[in-house]
């Protein structure tokens, strides 16, 4: 297994994307990281001496293809064998509640993918400080996603640099304890609702300060996709200048929405197929395990 040098994720040598520069390769995990690394690297000046290759895997290997696959012919058959109908009843109620928050998730985490720099999410969510476990819980209340959602955003933001206490508070306050679930509860139970959302919200912030003690100690492992800051570094200084240097034009926004969607894609297909997985497991359970037991 190699690291891809962008976002750093572990990347199957045999099916990863393959960069060759003076004698050294490199692989990457999608599209997206090796335009970055080769306009970082200036690899498409004329003449250099590069070659790029993608040892592509078939297209019915895919997990959440052959994962959907699965679940849609179960849904089909359901109205031919009535021993699958309950099946086929509740897998369609639990598609139809929570595909939005997947595809939300899923968006959102191309966005933070394409426009975010790691530098933002290392100097925001990596720093060894109480504030980090703080910023990641508001983060996380925040967020509209449900934990299908919240699961591919976090999986972007550890890839991104954030610190495994920092993900694990997002993970903690969202979907538990997010705004759009306070407004609902406070207007079923009333005030006393913000007992429950305030009880969610220390336990995130409690679980953060536990694993930023482990991780002080070397108890757990710490992520390997932060990023080392220049002294002084400013997201704000930064952000004015990359902001300076964008020109809106219709071949940048369509290369944009590309590099959206191509990093959306990517998510998919660390996340989508085991999502699929646990709602075809839960769909099996409200079908046939009682309510009673």
């Amino acid at each position: 297994m190699a690291r891809d040098p962008i976002c750093g994720m572990s990347v199957d040598e045999a099916r990863g994307l393959k960069f060759s520069r003076e004698g050294e390769d490199y692989y990457f995990c999608s599209q997206v990281c090796l335009d970055k690394f080769m306009g970082q690297q200036e690899a498409k000046d004329a003449g250099m001496n590069v070659c790029v290759s993608h040892s592509r895997s078939k297209w019915y290997t895919n997990k959440t293809i052959i994962v959907s696959f699965i679940l849609i012919v179960s849904y089909i058959l359901s109205y031919t064998f009535p021993v699958l109908r309950p099946f086929g009843a509740s897998l369609l109620m639990y598609t139809s509640r929570i595909w939005w928050a997947i595809l939300l998730g899923l968006a959102l985490g191309g966005v933070i993918d394409y426009f975010i720099p790691r530098e933002y999410v290392t100097h925001i969510l990596a720093k060894p400080r109480r504030r980090t476990i703080f910023y990641s819980v508001i983060l996380g209340f925040f967020m509209s996603a449900c934990s299908h959602g919240i699961l591919a955003l976090s999986i972007e933001l550890h890839k991104k640099g954030a610190s495994n206490p920092a993900v694990i508070s997002f993970l903690l306050a969202s979907p538990w304890a997010n705004l759009p679930l306070t407004v609902l509860l406070i207007g079923f139970f009333g005030l006393k609702a913000l007992y429950i959302i305030f009880c969610a919200l220390l336990v995130a912030v409690i679980t953060g300060f536990i694993y930023q003690f482990l991780e002080s100690r070397n108890l757990i492992e710490s992520n390997k996709n932060i990023k080392e800051l220049e002294e002084g570094f400013s997201i704000i200084n930064d952000l004015k200048a990359r902001l300076g240097s964008y020109r809106f034009t219709l071949s940048r926004i369509i290369q944009d929405i590309k590099g959206v969607f191509a990093g959306s894609v990517s998510l998919a297909n660390m996340v989508l197929w085991w999502m699929l997985i646990g709602i075809g497991l839960a769909s099996l359970a409200a079908a046939y395990i009682p309510a009673n037991i």
